[in-house]
């Protein structure tokens, strides 16, 4: 569950969005080069104007492999092998009550038979009930996981385009990105930088570069 499914567009459009602070400036050469792709465009520039460059980084590598998300996978693992151990248990017991029903059923009252029947589907129901409270308390713990280290990882990957004097830089997974032409892969050299990089420096950025959105958002309100 948690292995494979990190990037929700959410921390997409968190990552673009503090990693793509600078506008492109797409200048066609003609009306022809205005239909083509985002990269094709985004690199035809007036013959006077320096070629850019593009980065791409692959959050969900950078979180699968730095050690905060493998603390965090390994811990959500232990939980949900704990937790279906015990509904393994539950679900058990639901099966040997159901066969003992069946196999008195002909000895019973009615009125027994519908006092067992309703025990049965109470302890059914609160089983199913557990399940997807716990399906959602996991799926709320992937998120926050993803979500703190994916804000880590923005501001990280801001600090390194910034050092290589990139133009932009995009999600490698992103489904609205296509082509990008020579684009400089971050990925490998974000997660080798990560654990170095101090971490409070990282939370510090993080939340000043929040604080930055939500006062925008007040000044335009």
């Amino acid at each position: 569950m948690f292995k494979k499914k990190y990037l929700s567009l959410a921390i997409v459009a968190l990552v673009l969005g503090s990693c793509t602070q600078n506008k492109l400036e797409t200048k066609a050469a003609n009306s022809t080069s205005a239909a083509t792709t985002v990269a094709g465009s985004s690199n035809t520039m007036n013959s006077g104007s320096a070629a850019q460059q593009f980065g791409l980084v692959n959050i969900q590598q950078v979180i699968l492999n730095v050690e905060e998300g493998k603390t965090a996978r390994k811990k959500l693992e232990e939980d949900i092998k704990k937790q279906q151990a015990e509904m393994a248990k539950e679900k058990k017991s639901l099966e040997n009550m159901d066969r003992d029903f069946k196999e008195k059923m002909a000895l019973l009252s009615d009125a027994a038979k519908q006092k067992k029947f309703v025990a049965f589907q109470k302890r059914l129901q609160d089983l199913q009930k557990k399940e997807m409270e716990f399906a959602s308390s996991i799926k709320q713990r992937e998120q926050q996981a993803t979500q703190k280290i994916a804000a880590k990882v923005s501001v990280l990957v801001n600090k390194v385009a910034e050092e290589k004097n990139l133009s932009a830089v995009f999600e490698a997974t992103s489904s609205g990105l296509m082509y990008v032409q020579d684009p400089v892969d971050l990925t490998a050299e974000i997660i080798e930088v990560y654990p170095s990089f101090q971490v409070s420096q990282l939370d510090d950025q993080a939340a000043n570069s929040s604080e930055d959105g939500d006062a925008a958002k007040v000044e335009k309100k």
